[in-house]
């Protein structure tokens, strides 16, 4: 089981535990293991395979949930940003494209849809 932490902006947290996995669903977050701080974007996930004495940082506030090396990993853990195909992330594609999927997998309504709602849709 993972657990959901939520950073204010400018809010650092370290994690004594050894770390599996760290997903963020509102973003980015900072997370520096040695020397080199890497940045995991919104929306995205890393993997840390027991890394323990991690160190997260969010300048702007953040959504993540960790989960702990000793602790299995969800089931269904397909990653938020993925569009199932070669596109590239739901995101990174303009609204007329995200109709033009969504009409392709018959979603109801498509043509009235917002960004956001497209998005939400087509990963059902």
């Amino acid at each position: 089981m993972s657990v959901s932490l939520t950073f204010n902006p400018d809010h650092s947290r370290t994690l004594d535990r050894a770390v599996r996995r760290i997903d963020v669903s509102v973003g980015p977050l900072i997370v520096t293991a040695t020397d080199d701080p890497e940045v995991i974007p919104a929306e995205e996930s890393r993997d840390y395979d027991g890394v323990a004495s991690l160190t997260l940082y969010s300048p702007n506030g953040a959504i993540v949930s960790v989960t702990y090396a000793d602790e299995p990993l969800p089931e269904d853990t397909a990653p938020r940003g993925d569009s199932g195909g070669t596109g590239g992330s739901f995101e990174s594609r303009t609204v007329k494209e995200l109709r033009t999927l969504a009409a392709e997998r018959d979603i109801a309504g498509a043509s009235k849809l917002r960004k956001a709602e497209l998005i939400k849709a087509l990963r059902g």
